[in-house]
Parts: C-alpha cells; structure tokens; sequence
C-alpha cells in the first residue's frame, strides 16, 4: 500500500483509549502492516492516554496514515503547551510514557502551539 489515511475523533474517556487501539491495529493489518501492530498500540496507548489524561477539550483526534513506507500517528486534544520528555525517579508511578515513545517512534514531536502529539514508525 503506497497510501492510506484515517481519522478517528473521541471523548476524552480513558476506556475509549482501547477503542483506538483496536482500530490502529485492524487498520495497520488491512494495510499489510502487521509487523508494526504491537508497537504502534503501545505508541497509542501512551499518546492518547496523555491526552486523555490531560486535555481540557471535549474530543480528541487521532489521525493514522501511511505514505512511502511511513506510518504516521498524530492525536490532537486541542490542548495547547508542550508535553515534556522527564526522566522520573524509581519511585514515580507516571512520566515514562514520553520516555517509551522516545525509545519506540522513528521520530516524535509536538505541533507548533501543543495541541497535537505525532510520531513516526519505518515500515
């Protein structure tokens, strides 16, 4: 597949994060990309659930594609400030999860005003 492209818009509920989940997955398969299903549900769950988490909006966004052997995740909460990659003490129970998508993505980043987490995966 040379191009492929889906949006899929929420509530910022936690349990709907496993509906993103799914929905990656079945997709992602659909598009011959198997191989990246278990990674790319980790790299959801930690994105979306940030945004879940912590987004004063009432929808969020996730946006999949793949074009020229890269796929493509962006969820937007339409929050705006940058998340920040931390590096929490043994003890913390959260802030790793910026962390896994830094060891995980091909590439990450933030959109210019915040509201938009991305990240990359080589197919």
């Amino acid at each position: 597949m040379s191009q492929a492209f889906i949006i899929i818009s929420i509530t910022p509920e936690p349990w709907r994060v496993r509906h993103l989940r799914a929905v990656s997955r079945a997709h992602l398969t659909e598009w011959g990309l198997a191989a990246l299903t278990d990674t790319m549900e980790v790299l959801v769950s930690e994105i979306a659930g940030n945004a879940v988490r912590h987004t004063r909006s009432d929808r969020i966004t996730l946006s999949l594609s793949v074009a020229d052997g890269v796929v493509r995740l962006e969820v937007d909460d339409n929050t705006h400030g940058h998340p920040q990659l931390r590096h929490p003490g043994p003890e913390e129970e959260r802030g790793r999860g910026l962390l896994i998508v830094d060891a995980l993505a091909t590439d990450w980043d933030t959109s210019e005003d915040g509201s938009a987490t991305w990240c990359t995966l080589a197919a």
